[in-house]
């Protein structure tokens, strides 16, 4: 029978959180300069940059069972739903 450490796998996946924002938090820099430039407001995407360096202390990761912890989408995926979630659309 396999076991789960279950704070060994909330510290896992809070590192795949941690490797699938980094390109995100790359692009919103890039927004978020090109904005500035620009004259317009970056608020939007301060926001977008904080929910995203939020995201691996969410209480979720913590109260979730190891079980339900997505372990079992690729990094790619898990960017992807990312940049979803926070990249401006355009």
């Amino acid at each position: 029978m396999i076991v789960i450490d279950p704070d060994r796998a909330r510290a896992v996946h809070r590192d795949r959180l941690r490797a699938a924002r980094a390109p995100l938090l790359a692009a919103l820099d890039a927004a978020f300069l090109r904005a500035l430039e620009a004259g317009e407001s970056a608020a939007d995407i301060v926001a977008r940059k904080q929910a995203l360096r939020d995201a691996p202390a969410a209480p979720e990761i913590d109260a979730a069972a190891p079980d339900d912890l997505p372990g079992t989408i690729g990094d790619a995926e898990l960017r992807d739903r990312y940049a979803a979630m926070f990249l401006p659309q355009a």
